[in-house]
């Protein structure tokens, strides 16, 4: 089952020149995390009964890369919001293509050379259709990639689910539950395929360690040894963009 978590206040601490504000949620885990929502709020989750002056240390610790992904966030909240228009960029698979709107009686979605060409007798219906291709390769690429990711789980024990769930996600590339539920991000089926082997083999080891130890990470490094570069690639991107 997902851990029940606590809400236990909103917290300050001092970093040299900085300060974190941060919210702090306690649940019967057992390692400390923490993460910059879309909107720049800092979050903090920590094992209940953990001494406050270890999680402000913890938060301390990790000052430069609040910095840094709150700095991401404010660049990123003065973009103009990607357009569903003829000559705007969208990605499949980690390519870019020039997206061109086209008139026509029957509404389809089509790649052609570096065009993505969307053709609907009505413009306003751009995004859904666009929304659905996407889905409808999401569904066909994320299936393929756990087939062929499951000769490397199985002498974990790990068997990769029958079906997973696909939406729209605005913090997160994927999620497990308890239940053994793997969520993905729709926005995935943009990135190359490494970055997606990454998100369904870290997934997939929660399936073993539904939590973020010592024994989970060692899971994922037997899986995939450079795992680290695939984060620091995959940080880099906004779940939200």
């Amino acid at each position: 089952m997902p851990l029940r978590k606590k809400h236990a206040g909103q917290h300050r601490v001092e970093a040299g020149a900085a300060h974190h504000t941060f919210d702090l949620y306690l649940s019967r885990r057992k390692t400390m995390t923490l993460r910059v929502r879309p909107d720049g709020r800092l979050t903090v989750d920590a094992p209940t009964g953990l001494a406050l002056n270890r999680i402000y240390a913890f938060v301390h610790s990790r000052s430069a890369w609040i910095i840094r992904h709150q700095a991401r966030v404010s660049q990123r909240a003065v973009q103009p919001p990607r357009q569903y228009i003829t000559g705007e960029s969208w990605s499949y698979l980690g390519q870019p293509y020039t997206l061109r709107i086209e008139p026509g009686d029957q509404e389809r979605v089509v790649l052609s050379g570096a065009q993505l060409i969307v053709t609907t007798p009505d413009p306003s219906r751009v995004a859904l259709a666009l929304q659905r291709w996407y889905l409808t390769h999401a569904r066909q690429v994320f299936r393929q990639r756990m087939a062929a990711l499951a000769p490397r789980v199985a002498p974990l024990g790990i068997t990769p689910p029958e079906s997973v769930t696909i939406r729209q996600m605005t913090s997160k590339w994927g999620s497990c539950t308890g239940k053994g539920r793997v969520t993905l991000n729709l926005k995935l089926i943009q990135l190359n395929v490494g970055l997606i082997d990454y998100v369904l083999l870290h997934e997939l080891c929660h399936l073993r360690e539904l939590n973020h130890s010592a024994k989970y990470y060692a899971l994922l490094g037997a899986v995939l040894p450079d795992w680290k570069d695939y984060r620091r690639a995959l940080n880099a991107i906004s779940a939200a963009f």
